[in-house]
């Protein structure tokens, strides 16, 4: 069985900036920022904003 995506469809995709360095499991660098305020799912629980160097960080 197949499920097929709809990616051109207009809910399906949202704004989402990401940028990640990763060295098997370690995670050498990353930085994500969702503009949720943009998108029509006022309802979603995303991360806004998230940065990690060598596996710490935060997210908010």
């Amino acid at each position: 069985m197949i499920n097929w995506i709809n990616s051109w469809k207009a809910g399906n995709k949202k704004e989402k900036y990401e940028l990640t360095f990763r060295l098997g499991t370690w995670t050498m660098f990353e930085l994500m920022f969702c503009p949720c305020w943009m998108c029509e799912n006022k309802k979603a629980n995303c991360a806004k904003f998230r940065f990690m160097i060598l596996n710490f960080g935060f997210e908010i």
